[in-house]
């Protein structure tokens, strides 16, 4: 592989139609610089550096990093730089020095700027660090600040990162680039450049081909980029020389200078991805009336093992038990989604998965629960062909009893590339499988956009039917909630407003947990909100569906104390946990020593919450990975 110094990088538009041609491999040599400047472990591979500008090629730029001292930025853009990339941080407790001067000093000269992060695996989850990066990447849609970048390459000699690939497996490491991405696009709206090189991606990642959607920043110091990383064929930017007649790298842009501008204007709008703000529901799976917890375990070896914790009377949980295990390499942990419902109608709830085959084939899967609570084998019931080109990012899923006949069924909402959102619906059988994906109601095209609304299920106007609703961002800051009632067939009607909340209460997008459930015990299911405040606080909120199926105002009952609990460090699920009839939340919290609590808030005849309760504390030395998790 080449070497990649992180400073200044411009994100191109994945809608450019780029060449791309089958390259030869990267020559290996040990001791180059990594991108961040550090000296890079030995293992990376450079070419000999080429320093002139490759041919076809006019939008030049350059990236960045404290190690370049102090920059004449006035020089660069006499230089001829239209773009540039400036390290912000590093890891969880890294800032660089000269980000701020060198991020404003592009901008001052008319030169389009950016902001990269430095990935450290080793040392926490892809979501953490996604969140200490942007929170210091000063980014904004403002025309003048290209979008987030992430340098994902070998550790730099020194760090004490295991090399190359920081101790990760091949799966591991694919969930930690998913969880920065899916981050910075649930905080941002837009797709995270990815700043690597082909000779690290392919053997860390496993030639992890998902990322395609991602704008490509290649590094590879010869005569062409080429060959390409597992997942793209075409590249964003080119980083071609650690050296040229400007400071830092040296980076050329594939397209021309207004497709670099629309890219700094925050266009176009990025394809879907699956919203990890959205709390997940819980179920009944032993079926003595109260919801319990689950769990899918992700092991390093690569099998996933289904886990439950059976709740109690008084809504707390008991030890987690395994019950089926997928073997080895059989599923990818990435390349599946998991919704709860009592899919065969036998009044305990049972596990379905979408997966999305090597093939580009998506199947559905069922395991039944059984009298103690635990799982069988997922058992497949359906599937979409590859000719169906069902694109995996464009698809939200969700569950619930959509035609009222006591079976829960699946539902989708798929996002189409001109921008309209159609839902559909899969009707459970009695053996707890699927049937076809049945359209019904359509979005028109760019009537929403595909990153600005949070989707839960739930009976909203207490038919007997499970809905859809939706929490949407406007673009004046207000957010609106809206539902698309289900009808006797399972389909949906179009989505109607009940709730504005204005732009004036100031609700940051970001800082909001949707969930849904009935809280008050009327028959009508209800949404819920986790709010995070900025002196970290984190507040209850309830609001309650009337008859129309539509939402009052939310009103906040418990409220977590500033620093009490950190954001990133709970999953939430919904349940009727304790069996009275209204739904409770419930969390699982990694705590500071690596153990791992679960807790309880009841809910009240009002809707309202009481104070999270501990129940379970499974210790340190269990040695449970928090990005090994799945709760449901």
């Amino acid at each position: 592989m080449l070497s990649m110094k992180r400073s200044a990088v411009v994100v191109a538009l994945a809608v450019v139609a780029l060449l791309g041609l089958a390259t030869p491999a990267v020559a290996q040599a040990a001791g180059d610089d990594a991108p961040d400047g550090h000296p890079a472990m030995t293992g990376s591979a450079q070419a000999a550096a080429a320093a002139t500008v490759p041919p076809g090629y006019p939008v030049t730029g350059i990236d960045v990093s404290h190690h370049q001292g102090t920059i004449d930025w006035a020089a660069v853009a006499r230089g001829g730089a239209k773009f540039s990339y400036a390290k912000a941080t590093e890891g969880l407790s890294f800032v660089d020095s000269s980000f701020t001067a060198n991020f404003r000093g592009a901008k001052q000269n008319g030169i389009l700027a950016g902001a990269y992060h430095y990935a450290r695996p080793d040392v926490s989850d892809g979501t953490s660090q996604a969140n200490y990066f942007l929170d210091r990447a000063q980014y904004s849609q403002d025309g003048k600040t290209l979008i987030p970048m992430l340098d994902i390459e070998w550790p730099w000699e020194g760090s004490g990162a295991p090399s190359p690939c920081y101790g990760l497996s091949t799966s591991r490491m694919s969930t930690w680039v998913k969880q920065f991405v899916d981050r910075v696009y649930a905080r941002t709206g837009q797709r995270t450049m990815i700043y690597t090189n082909t000779n690290w991606w392919n053997p860390c990642t496993g030639n992890n081909a998902t990322f395609g959607a991602n704008p490509l920043f290649i590094a590879n110091y010869s005569s062409t980029y080429k060959p390409l990383p597992a997942g793209w064929n075409q590249f964003t930017l080119w980083q071609y020389s650690d050296s040229g007649s400007l400071p830092g790298d040296q980076d050329v842009f594939n397209g021309s200078l207004t497709q670099l501008q629309a890219l700094a204007g925050g266009s176009p709008e990025p394809t879907p991805v699956a919203d990890p703000n959205v709390v997940q529901l819980s179920g009944d799976f032993n079926g003595d009336g109260r919801d319990d917890a689950a769990m899918l375990y992700h092991y390093r070896d690569d099998s996933i093992e289904l886990f439950t914790s059976l709740a109690n009377a008084s809504g707390g949980f008991g030890a987690y038990f395994g019950s089926y295990k997928l073997p080895a390499n059989s599923w990818k942990w990435d390349s599946f989604r998991t919704i709860v419902g009592d899919f065969n109608g036998d009044g305990r709830s049972d596990l379905g998965a979408m997966y999305y085959q090597a093939d580009g084939s998506i199947t559905m899967h069922t395991a039944l629960a059984n009298s103690g609570g635990g799982f069988g084998a997922f058992t497949g019931s359906l599937t979409v062909p590859a000719s169906a080109a069902w694109k995996w990012d464009a698809i939200r899923l969700t569950s619930g009893d959509f035609n009222g006949d006591g079976r829960d069924d699946a539902a989708m909402l798929y996002g189409y590339r001109d921008g309209s959102i159609e839902l559909f619906t899969s009707l459970g059988n009695t053996s707890g499988g699927f049937g076809t994906f049945t359209g019904s109601y359509k979005l028109p095209a760019n009537s929403w956009k595909w990153n600005s609304f949070r989707t839960i299920a739930g009976d909203y106007n207490g038919d007997g039917r499970s809905d859809l609703a939706a929490m949407y961002y406007q673009a004046d800051g207000s957010i609106t909630m809206h539902t698309a009632l289900a009808n006797a067939s399972g389909g949906f009607a179009a989505f109607t407003g009940s709730l504005t909340v204005p732009a004036s209460a100031s609700w940051k997008w970001d800082a909001i947990r949707l969930t849904t459930g009935d809280f008050n015990g009327d028959g009508r299911d209800d949404a819920g909100m986790l709010y995070r405040y900025n002196d970290e606080s984190i507040e209850l909120f309830t609001s309650l569906g009337n008859a129309s199926g539509g939402f009052g105002t939310f009103t906040g009952s418990y409220k977590l104390p500033a620093n009490s609990w950190k954001w990133n460090s709970f999953k939430t699920i919904t349940g009727d946990h304790n069996g009275d009839g209204r739904t409770d939340l419930a969390a699982m919290y990694c705590q500071a020593d690596g153990s791992i609590t679960m807790h309880t808030a009841l809910a009240n005849s009002g809707g309202g919450f009481g104070a999270f309760t501990g129940s379970l504390t499974v210790p340190a030395s269990a040695s449970w990975q928090w990005d090994a998790i799945r709760l449901l």
